[in-house]
């Protein structure tokens, strides 16, 4: 692995089940009866006697909170689907999915086979209860999910929450059909995910934080091919106990294949084409392509997001936020030494990338490097000027502080020790009287000599300092 910050040794090296011969799963297979007990009762055997693989054959399983237990793989031939109940109290409280495995080690699902949620059985909207991931592993160790897909859950996806040694390769994930449809949430330590295809309805790929005393550390994201309506990379949140030693490279960020059900995280109807939104004239689109967000009160450090392609649909390249949307006076409340590079593609939006913080909590240590972007033109002389909010508690997202910065590509505010390095930026579309960069309330601010940024229409220098 070129240029990694951490070594991944440990995780490439995971033990896996035990060796022993395959056995079949013989469960009914109608796509209308409860397969669960049968299929519990094979992996509960199993894994009594040491462990082993169980292939599931082709066909149509009725699934919920099927458990894994120790030493057990789980082999969805192709043809095999696991149909997750659409009656909520089938699913075991506390294990909302249709299968994973709680305080097991040595667990995996591989195979061609296919985890179809059928979530639009839950309630269709934000935030409702009792509604069942595709996959959740919780407290595990030595998880490995490969090669299979995974569909329409009533809520996340895919969730690793608290385990350590994960890795996921090769899977492919579609998920519109209910709200909170995240693709895979990280909450977990020493974890590979690798040539995963993710088209999702809410964030992509999104490391949690969610355990004041847990870190999501030592986590690398490489070779993927993303699409998200909400954030298609995303740091927190939640962001309650941190993020560490995180490598995200080599992805490519693509516009969905479906627009979404909802006017990000509000309760309005979603009319599918971002009216109302300025400059947002592509019929779908993205939030952010990389979101750095500790706003919870713990410390993010040591994030290295490289070689990220934007195809199209996004609306902010880059958001980084530290605030207090949660924070506790006395919390940490640490975003730093972080490093952005190798990043090129264009904006779908008047929303600039930004890197801000709030009075007493302030980002820093950030390096920008080689990044190459067609900015969305459209701002004006009123909206350099125009006064921005601190929005401290607001759930952060590019349009907290609006819907048109002071900078057509970078707006900074309580910042420190931010670096530009081989930094591009030019507009495209129309007219703009905005800066490229604008540094509101920030030290440390450099630039280097390899740094371009189209000067914009009228007056204003292409890097200025906020003075209203």
């Amino acid at each position: 692995m070129k240029n990694a910050p951490f070594s991944l040794a440990i995780i490439l090296a995971l033990a896996l089940p035990a060796a022993a011969a395959d056995r079949t799963a013989y469960a009914p297979a109608d796509g209308v009866t409860p397969a669960t007990p049968a299929l519990q009762k094979a992996v509960d055997n199993l894994s009594a006697s040491g462990g082993g693989t169980l292939v599931v054959p082709p066909g149509a399983y009725v699934t919920a909170s099927l458990r894994l237990k120790d030493n057990v793989t789980l082999r969805l031939s192709k043809g095999a689907t696991l149909l997750g109940s659409t009656n909520a109290a089938d699913y075991v409280r506390g294990f909302f999915a249709v299968v994973g495995a709680v305080d097991a080690k040595r667990v995996a699902i591989e195979g061609e086979g296919l985890i179809d949620g059928r979530g639009w059985a839950a309630p269709v909207r934000d935030g409702a209860p009792n509604r069942w991931k595709d996959a959740l592993f919780f407290r595990c160790r030595d998880v490995r999910v490969e090669g299979v897909t995974m569909k329409a859950p009533a809520s996340w996806t895919f969730y690793l929450k608290e385990c350590v040694d994960c890795v996921v390769r090769g899977v492919t994930i579609y998920s519109h059909a209910n709200f909170n449809n995240d693709g895979i949430d990280i909450d977990s330590k020493n974890v590979l995910i690798e040539n995963c295809t993710i088209d999702s309805d809410d964030d992509a790929i999104c490391p949690k934080s969610d355990n004041p005393d847990f870190i999501c550390e030592n986590v690398e994201v490489r070779n993927c091919t993303l699409a998200s309506n909400c954030n298609f990379i995303k740091f927190g949140t939640a962001s309650r106990g941190g993020f560490r030693n995180c490598f995200v490279h080599h992805c490519v960020l693509r516009p969905c294949a479906e627009s979404h059900l909802r006017n990000w995280h509000s309760r309005s109807s979603w009319d599918k084409r971002a009216k109302g939104l300025p400059g947002v004239t592509d019929p779908i689109t993205g939030i952010s392509g990389v979101a750095l967000e500790m706003v919870d009160g713990g410390i993010l450090e040591n994030i290295h997001v490289s070689d990220i392609k934007l195809t199209g649909g996004v609306q902010t390249p880059i958001f980084v936020r530290l605030g207090r949307r949660r924070t506790k006076p006395d919390a940490p409340s640490v975003l730093r030494n972080c490093v952005i590079e190798n990043v090129s593609g264009t904006s779908a939006s008047f929303i600039a990338s930004s890197v801000t913080g709030v009075p007493g909590l302030r980002p820093n240590g950030i390096v920008l490097r080689n990044i190459d972007l067609v900015l969305k033109a459209g701002g004006t002389v009123g909206d350099v000027r125009a006064p921005v909010k601190e929005n401290e508690r607001g759930y952060p997202e590019n349009r907290m502080f609006g819907t048109m910065l002071p900078a057509y590509a970078f707006y900074l505010r309580h910042a420190d020790g931010i670096r530009f390095e081989n930094v591009r930026t030019r507009f495209a579309g129309g007219r703009e009287e905005r800066p490229a960069v604008m540094m509101d309330d920030c030290t440390g601010i450099t630039f280097d000599s390899a740094c371009s940024f189209a000067k914009p229409d009228g007056d204003l220098p292409a890097i200025d300092t906020r003075t209203n």
